[in-house]
């Protein structure tokens, strides 16, 4: 389980909004096994508030949403040279 620590939710939207690459490899990862296993929804990660650290937040997609979820991988992966990694989301939008 991936789980990351924010001072805030809009550090977090920040993160997400900026292309975070350890946001950005949780996300295709776990969209990646959700395509292989035909799940209908994946647990993408968990945040917990660096001020609230008793409490932790999950955070899911739906596979509704796991094309515009890998069209934004597609992106931060093509910003970064990361081409195996477009293959392969490449890959698993034409099996959505």
């Amino acid at each position: 389980m991936d789980l990351f620590v924010v001072d805030s939710w809009e550090d977090l939207d920040a993160a997400l909004d900026a292309g975070d690459i350890q946001i950005t490899n949780a996300i295709f990862d776990k969209i990646k096994k959700g395509v292989k296993r035909n799940f209908k929804r994946v647990k993408i990660f968990s945040v917990t508030l660096t001020d609230e650290p008793e409490y932790s937040y999950d955070w899911y997609l739906e596979r509704k949403e796991f094309p515009k979820a890998l069209k934004n991988c597609l992106e931060v992966y093509e910003d970064q040279e990361k081409y195996e990694e477009c293959a392969e989301i490449m890959n698993l939008l034409k099996q959505l």
